[in-house]
């Protein structure tokens, strides 16, 4: 399986894959990533053994946010690693082998869907944005755009971490109580969550920065002891800038 982690790695958060057996077992967990956002959303099994990964980073690649693919061997050892986008964002939700034993990557580079076509090293054989013209009587004509986006090859820091490997009693809980708070209280006591955004509370001049959940920043203010932001329901983590320092927390508006 594959995620993201902020618990090991080299930064903010970082691409997080597990092997376990056939009976649930840790195998081996692997995280891999740079200073900055790593994210993996597809995850498969390649006809060597090993596995290719693709998400999004904003550690590598030509700004903004680029597709990332890493392919490993069976123990999760990097073969090589990949990003593809230009300066706005570029993300990629699925990948799969081909049968010439390149990829096939599909993805967004908003708002259009971007398909990249790799060889087995990841090099691009073709690359097509596709939009949407306006439909008429529900007939939507597709548009395409055969792009050339910045490729690099990224030095990947990649670490084998050891989580806590359980076997729960899963049960359903409520998240926060509900006579306390729409949401829970993150620990640093300057970030508060309510119902419809957050409050933050700090002496002097600071500035709040918030990112959904896909590393792209949403609301960006400056002020002085307490702000006020609105956000919609979801989870978001939140920056507060002061003086050089940085406090950084996680938050969910329900």
């Amino acid at each position: 399986m594959a995620g993201f982690t902020s618990s090991f790695g080299a930064g903010w958060d970082d691409i997080f894959l597990i092997k376990i057996n056939a009976s649930g077992n840790l195998q081996w967990a692997k995280t891999y990533g740079g200073i900055g956002w790593d994210f993996a959303y597809s995850v498969r099994q390649t006809s060597d053994g090993g596995y290719i990964v693709a998400g999004w980073t904003t550690s590598f690649g030509a700004g903004g946010g680029d597709i990332f693919l890493i392919k490993t061997d069976a123990s999760g050892n990097i073969s090589w690693g990949k990003t593809y986008g230009g300066a706005t964002s570029d993300y990629a939700y699925s990948v799969q082998q081909t049968s010439d034993g390149g990829y096939i990557v599909a993805g967004e580079t908003y708002p259009n869907v971007f398909l990249i076509k790799t060889d087995a090293n990841g090099d691009i054989g073709s690359c097509s944005i596709v939009s949407s013209a306006i439909p008429t009587l529900g007939i939507i004509s597709p548009m395409v755009d055969v792009s050339s986006p910045s490729v690099s090859s990224p030095s990947l820091s990649v670490n084998s971490v050891s989580p806590t490997d359980t076997s729960p009693s899963l049960m359903i809980l409520i998240p926060c109580p509900s006579n306390i708070s729409e949401s829970c209280k993150p620990a640093s006591g300057i970030i508060t969550p309510y119902k419809g955004g957050i409050k933050v509370s700090k002496s002097g001049e600071f500035e709040v920065k918030v990112y959904n959940v896909s590393g792209v920043m949403v609301k960006s203010i400056k002020g002085k002891d307490e702000v006020k932001l609105e956000l919609s329901k979801g989870v978001y983590f939140v920056e507060v800038v002061s003086g050089g320092k940085v406090i950084r927390e996680k938050v969910v508006i329900r």
